[in-house]
């Protein structure tokens, strides 16, 4: 409502009126929800503090980063192509590859396509229902056996599905202390 008043120059002020009763039936559980779903919120991620710095976006490359996204294409081109024989589902490059911004130019250098001499692992951990599947899992022909050929090598670590992650952490931990050592090169 607003009203004039003599009394401060005929200035017109405001008055709020109360709500028609059919408008404050609504508020009232809408006005709840809003309450019980705040309560229900998540604790952030980061707790406050005063002392917690400030987290700022910046470019990728103000930040240090160096995008190597145009070698990677690179090594990952030329290795396709010259196993495009031995791949049961073989696209080309650039179906295979998504491009993603503004990539940078690729270096040029060379891909050393021979075996690799440099003895690495990678290690897959098996998870719930591995045991099920295991079968189809180690037929020949798999991709352990396809990079094998190329001087890697892959193993599978087994844990017990239904544990905790701390037991299972374990378990990895242990299984990977158990390995030899790398030959040196």
């Amino acid at each position: 409502m607003v009203a004039s008043d003599s009394s401060n120059g005929g200035c017109r002020t405001f008055v709020p009126q109360r709500l028609p009763s059919r408008h404050s039936r609504l508020a009232r559980p809408v006005l709840a929800a809003c309450l019980a779903l705040a309560a229900c919120a998540s604790k952030p991620l980061v707790p406050y503090s005063a002392d917690t710095p400030p987290l700022v976006l910046v470019p990728a490359a103000q930040a240090g980063v160096q995008d190597k996204r145009a070698r990677f294409r690179e090594i990952y081109c030329a290795v396709l192509a010259a196993r495009q024989n031995e791949v049961p589902d073989y696209r080309n490059c650039d179906e295979a590859l998504n491009r993603i911004g503004s990539e940078p130019a690729g270096t040029g250098r060379p891909v050393d396509l021979g075996p690799s001499r440099r003895g690495l692992v990678a290690a897959t951990v098996a998870g719930i229902g591995y045991e099920c599947l295991a079968k189809w899992l180690q037929a020949p022909g798999t991709s352990a056996t396809h990079v094998r050929r190329f001087g890697y090598d892959l193993t599978l670590l087994t844990v017990d599905a239904l544990s905790s992650s701390a037991h299972n952490a374990r378990q990895i931990r242990d299984t990977i202390m158990a390995m030899p050592a790398p030959a040196s090169p």
